[in-house]
């Protein structure tokens, strides 16, 4: 049976200079019916796509977040833009754990970093959407049972992959 690993996630073990970001936004569409009443920001409607893998050889957790946002105007849901970001986490010792090519990271782990991704991306939704129409937008704060339950759907994918390879 494999050593089992405790593996702590403290705030002061995530070093800004290890965490690399890039993000871009694409606005789909300017609505001046929108843009004039703001009519429909109230009912804005995100969806949430989150994805991660590692680099086990460089020690890298990549995260990529993508959210897209949608309005409720003139009787139908407009796509209006679409904000993505990838992080890159260093992680210690990430090959202490891989078994059978998998990497078995406690959830709490993914869970911080899915966290540290989405409380991030407000503030990059803030400052892309500026500039824009969508400027009174402010992305919600999302509970934290959510995260926990992305975290287990990506272990749960991350086992289906595993067994797709076997």
């Amino acid at each position: 049976m494999a050593e089992k690993k405790e593996y702590k996630v403290l705030l002061q073990d995530i070093i800004p200079d290890q965490i690399f970001l890039k993000s871009q936004l694409e606005l789909i569409k300017e609505y001046p019916g929108i843009e004039k009443s703001g009519a429909g920001l109230r009912d804005m409607a995100y969806d949430i796509q989150i994805q991660d893998g590692f680099n086990i050889p460089s020690s890298i957790h990549q995260v990529t977040l993508v959210i897209l946002m949608k309005i409720k105007y003139d009787k139908q849901e407009i796509h209006v833009a679409s904000v993505g970001s990838t992080f890159l986490f260093k992680v210690d010792e990430l090959k202490d754990f891989v078994e059978e090519d998998v990497v078995k990271l406690p959830r709490k782990y993914r869970v911080t970093n899915f966290s540290i991704c989405l409380s991030t991306m407000r503030g990059i939704l803030f400052e892309k959407l500026f500039p824009t129409y969508l400027n009174k937008i402010v992305f919600p704060i999302i509970p934290m049972s959510t995260v926990e339950a992305m975290a287990k759907d990506r272990e749960i994918k991350d086992k289906e992959r595993a067994n797709q390879n076997n």
